[in-house]
């Protein structure tokens, strides 16, 4: 008997940075284009959940097969503050002449694509691009001061990752400290949203 494989060590990540987005163009079979990517300022967190479901056929009185079915993933970014020119990219508001933001209930969101970098233990990263996310107006609210005690008050902002129609991707991760990984994929990954050029399986 032949011995088990010992998969490579991955240890847990431990923070959260450089999150940037990159508006979506155009997304056809043709291909995927993107905007500029730009960077948000004061992230505190982002976390996403892939939708699935599992459907049991029984024959000959036992399970004869299971089909899995993937779906769309549920996501949230915790930031800050969200700047105009990202509520523009975003949710489809506008800038007055003098750059005040305008809001209409006609606005549209936009579908965008997040990448990120999320540190390990190790020292390395897990470097990540969600490839086409659509992102949901955030509630708004606003509470005083009581006193010396201070509310941070951030925006959550919930999306869907979903595949984009060029190629079905969703999603995409590496970490930098993986073997024969090209220093210029690990600089450049939040400079322009990432895309495989071979598709490999392992067994």
């Amino acid at each position: 008997m032949s011995e088990p494989i010992i998969l490579g060590k991955v240890l847990p990540v431990v923070g959260l940075r450089e999150l940037v987005y990159a508006p979506v163009v155009t997304d056809t079979g043709d291909g995927t284009v993107y905007g500029d990517v730009k960077q948000v300022q004061g992230v505190q967190g982002l976390n996403f959940t892939p939708q699935s479901a599992q459907t049991q056929s029984y024959g000959d009185d036992a399970t004869f097969c299971i089909v899995n079915a993937s779906g769309d993933a549920d996501g949230e970014v915790d930031v800050n503050t969200i700047p105009p020119e990202m509520a523009v990219d975003w949710f489809g508001h506008k800038l007055d002449a003098n750059g005040a933001l305008v809001e209409s209930p006609d606005d549209q969101v936009h579908d965008i694509a997040i990448g990120f970098r999320a540190a390990k233990s190790s020292g390395g990263d897990k470097l990540v691009w969600l490839y086409k996310c659509t992102p949901s107006t955030p509630e708004k609210a606003f509470k005083g001061k009581e006193g010396s005690s201070v509310t941070i008050q951030g925006s959550k902002i919930k999306f869907k990752a979903a595949a984009r129609t060029s190629d079905r991707n969703t999603y995409i991760s590496i970490d930098s400290d993986t073997t024969g990984l090209a220093a210029s994929v690990i600089v450049n990954w939040t400079k322009a949203v990432y895309s495989p050029t071979t598709t490999k399986t392992t067994t």
